[in-house]
């Protein structure tokens, strides 16, 4: 990187791998989510989908529920 320059205008940003696995309770999460959801009366104007709140959760759910990746040989949820 030692040929590498950043225009002055732009910033650059490091995350260390820490940072990209939380501890965020899911469940909590999710139903803090779906309450946002239900309470949003602006949400079928802004898609042209047929929104379904329980199907995104569902969605939200499988995602959240589903990111697996191996460190030192392990793997991890």
């Amino acid at each position: 990187m030692k040929d590498f320059t950043i225009a002055e205008d732009k910033e650059f940003v490091l995350h260390d791998v820490v940072a990209l696995f939380t501890n965020t309770p899911i469940p909590e999460t999710l139903e803090y989510i779906k309450d946002e959801l239900t309470k949003d009366i602006t949400l079928k104007d802004r898609t042209n989908l047929v929104v379904y709140i329980d199907d995104i959760m569902e969605l939200l759910e499988f995602i959240c529920n589903t990111t697996y990746f191996i460190f030192d040989d392990t793997i991890m949820q």
